[in-house]
């Protein structure tokens, strides 16, 4: 080979130092956005069990009613939105689909003032069914205005109203 004036000397030592270095740079490169931050390592702990609530809206309750009376299968007997003051006061969702862990309670206000809460139930299995509680007063119900709103896992999900007279 002859070298050029200002020129420098190609051989083979010269073209393995260029490529090595590519190599280097290519790698460097490559591996850049890709490295992964150094963390302690902690004790391992076991993993937490994740249980899902049922979502609300995953719940459509049936057609809302109040009774007098409820059948053995917990349906509405007597459909009626007028009581008297000592009658037991029956709210039903009408063949509801629950899923199971379904949470569900019923709240009662008089004249738009909260009164009562049933307590909860919640939902064994899957299952299609007339949800239904009752309130009952040893004093009597105070003639007026009520209203019975079903919460389905904490959120409201529908109301029925009715008159004591």
């Amino acid at each position: 080979m002859q070298q050029q004036p200002g020129g420098f000397k190609l051989n083979t030592r010269t073209i393995i130092l260029i490529l090595v270095a590519l190599g280097i740079l290519f790698l460097l490169f490559r591996n850049q956005g890709q490295s992964t931050p150094a963390t302690p390592t902690a004790t391992p702990q076991p993993p937490t069990p994740v249980v899902a609530a049922p979502a609300s809206s995953a719940v459509q309750l049936g057609q809302l009613v109040t009774a007098t009376s409820v059948d053995r299968d917990g349906c509405p007997g007597e459909v009626t939105t007028r009581f008297a003051p000592d009658d037991s006061i029956y709210v039903v969702a009408r063949e509801t689909d629950v899923p199971q862990g379904t949470a569900v309670f019923a709240r009662l206000y008089y004249e738009g003032q909260s009164r009562e809460d049933t307590d909860e139930i919640v939902a064994d299995s899957d299952m299609r069914v007339c949800i239904n509680f009752v309130f009952e007063n040893s004093q009597g119900f105070d003639p007026g205005n009520y209203e019975a709103e079903f919460f389905v896992n904490g959120n409201s999900a529908g109301s029925v109203a009715f008159t004591v007279r």
